[in-house]
């Protein structure tokens, strides 16, 4: 089913898959017979580490946007000085879409995920067609909470390290850009993730090195810093509030021109509101920050953007096998 309940499992004794709730009623039945009462049953219980949660492999598609506009207009020279801004534009015809799918490993020891995001939105006016976005992204990413440690107050950090490559469908516009070539960055980066939790959902902050595949001999290897926040707060029973924050900046080379970055920052924040357990409405802004290197590029640029959406979400467990019940919680019922 799409976006499935997925039911807490643990490991039973010779490694089956067990519902939590048969774990803890068949360790506390252990207990009882190996003391022959029950008294010795709460403190086992607050003594002993219960057992692992097995791996969970999920197939996340964890949004996707599809927006199709189409305005035609008067065209007609005789309307030109009437004030009414429909019958004065041309026609046009806005094309967008967006996306962001995964396929994650879950574990106590180790997090794994591949990753693909893109976003694409062009403009066509009068038979010219101008890209709004254009960007694609390909990553797989490694965290192990097995060697993490506190770090502020009880919140874990695990060791991680990610590698992203990134892209664009189509060259830059040579009437409006600075080259004709096509985006591909490969990075790798390492660092540290916080624990999710609470309203916390990703946290991650790290060094990373880049290099330009589309100008190996003429640029080379950066580095920088990075860092990845991702936040869910539920206003209301029916109501959440989303924000996300990709940044990065980049050290200075001996190489640098007006292509080269300093800054470059993406926000997003907006109010969801669900429809059903797969789809959400949300209104957002988005927000794109941008500082260059060279004395021509050091201000700051920036950008952004006011939408509103439907939004598609989910999740398959993949490989699960059924979960057996303990042999004496066949064909009983749990007692009052």
């Amino acid at each position: 089913p799409f976006d499935p309940t997925l039911q807490t499992e643990v490991l039973g004794p010779h490694g089956q898959r067990w519902p939590l709730r048969t774990a803890a009623l068949q360790g506390m039945r252990a207990q009882r017979d190996a003391d022959g009462d029950v008294s010795g049953v709460s403190e086992a219980l607050v003594s002993e580490a219960g057992s692992a949660k097995p791996p969970q492999w999920l197939l996340h598609l964890r949004g996707a946007e599809l927006g199709l506009d189409r305005f035609e207009g008067v065209d007609d020279p005789a309307f030109a000085s009437v004030p009414e801004t429909m019958a004065t534009s041309p026609s046009s015809t806005t094309v967008a879409l967006a996306g962001d799918l995964a396929l994650e490993r879950s574990g106590e020891d180790v997090v794994w995920d591949l990753r693909y995001r893109t976003s694409y939105e062009t403009l066509a006016i009068d038979g010219s067609r101008d890209e709004v976005a254009d960007d694609w992204q390909l990553s797989t990413s490694l965290t192990l909470p097995v060697v993490g440690f506190p770090v502020v107050g009880s919140r874990h950090w695990d060791p991680y390290t990610e590698v992203r490559f990134d892209s664009e469908y189509s060259p830059v516009d040579a009437t409006s850009g600075t080259t004709t070539t096509v985006q591909s960055d490969l990075s790798l980066a390492a660092g540290l993730s916080a624990q999710a939790g609470g309203p916390l959902d990703l946290l991650r902050v790290g060094g990373f090195v880049n290099r330009d595949l589309a100008n190996l001999g003429d640029k080379p290897s950066e580095l920088g810093l990075r860092t990845e926040i991702e936040v869910d707060v539920a206003v209301t029973p029916y109501l959440d509030w989303k924000s996300s924050l990709d940044a990065a900046l980049w050290a200075r080379t001996d190489d640098d021109d007006a292509t080269d970055l300093r800054l470059m920052s993406k926000a997003r924040t907006g109010l969801d509101l669900p429809l059903a357990r797969w789809l959400e409405l949300s209104v957002f802004v988005e927000s794109f920050v941008i500082q260059g290197r060279v004395p021509t590029t050091e201000t700051f640029g920036s950008a952004w953007t006011l939408g509103a959406a439907l939004d598609a979400a989910g999740a398959w467990q993949l490989g699960r096998p059924p979960v057996r019940a303990a042999p004496d919680e066949q064909d009983t019922q749990e007692e009052p």
